[in-house]
């Protein structure tokens, strides 16, 4: 028996909420693609058209609602791609959000759905460099907590080197160097590290200056560095934790990519930089 079914307009929605409108009709669509197939293609088209009619605002409850539906639905029509875009978006404004971070994992390549939550946290990063808002700045880092936690392929250095990236744009330059130095006990060819800290080199100057003091925080990053820079660090870092050791690094000597979907990352943040 076929199956029949006509496009919904606004005034024939079972549900007044978009949201819930849009939930309905994703239920309804995986209940009969299984039999139908593509001929039931429109009801995704109606599930979308119902969530864009939210007028939810970042910051409420209802605008993470949306943002997710609107994941599922791409994922749906076999826009993976843009779903995982929508869930950056959302983890942006809510980085805890179970739901989501379930699905990331179900969809993402690896089934890892750390890269999404790292780049997540530069796009903070950048939000934060235009407002000064201290709020981003802690869910970027919450972002990198959680990435590091969900990592399917662990690479502790690229969390850590982008701890020291936040902190280093939020003005703490001590911490900084620390999550800096303890990426180059992990790996000591991390090159984004090398490059982070010669830029936090040139901050500790500055504030050197200003505050017309001889010393600064970085001479003692520098006797931990010094080491990793000639290869003759151990397995065990700096604060007595053992890190593991990398097996494979993103970038090599002459800067080929080895790992295109990570380098993009790193790029991403570099990008990001002021000299």
């Amino acid at each position: 028996m076929p199956f029949h079914y006509e496009t919904l307009t606004k005034e024939f929605w079972v549900f007044s909420d978009p949201v819930k409108e849009a939930e309905r009709l994703l239920a309804l669509h995986e209940d009969v693609h299984g039999e139908y197939g593509e001929g039931v293609s429109q009801i995704l088209k109606d599930a979308s058209a119902a969530a864009r009619n939210s007028i939810a605002k970042p910051g409420e409850d209802a605008f993470t609602d949306t943002v997710f539906i609107i994941a599922r639905i791409h994922h749906a029509m076999g826009k993976t791609t843009k779903a995982i875009e929508r869930l950056r978006l959302l983890f942006s404004h809510a980085p805890e959000h179970e739901d989501a971070l379930t699905f990331l994992k179900e969809i993402a390549a690896d089934n890892n759905p750390a890269p999404t939550l790292r780049s997540a946290a530069f796009r903070l990063l950048d939000q934060y460099r235009n407002t000064r808002d201290t709020i981003l700045g802690d869910r970027a880092l919450k972002l990198v907590e959680i990435a590091k936690a969900n990592d399917t392929i662990p690479e502790v250095e690229r969390s850590l080197y982008i701890c020291a990236a936040i902190y280093r744009d939020m003005g703490n330059t001590e911490r900084a160097i620390d999550f800096a130095t303890q990426a180059l006990h992990v790996d000591p060819h991390h090159e984004p590290s090398h490059k982070l800290l010669e830029r936090l080199e040139r901050d500790g100057a500055m504030i050197a200056i200003k505050s017309n003091k001889s010393q600064t925080t970085l001479p003692r990053a520098y006797r931990y560095t010094e080491p990793a820079l000639h290869g003759e660090l151990t397995e065990t870092g700096s604060y007595g934790h053992s890190w593991p050791t990398s097996k494979d690094e993103d970038i090599d000597s002459d800067a080929r990519v080895k790992n295109p979907s990570a380098f993009s990352e790193v790029a991403d943040y570099l990008r990001l930089i002021p000299d």
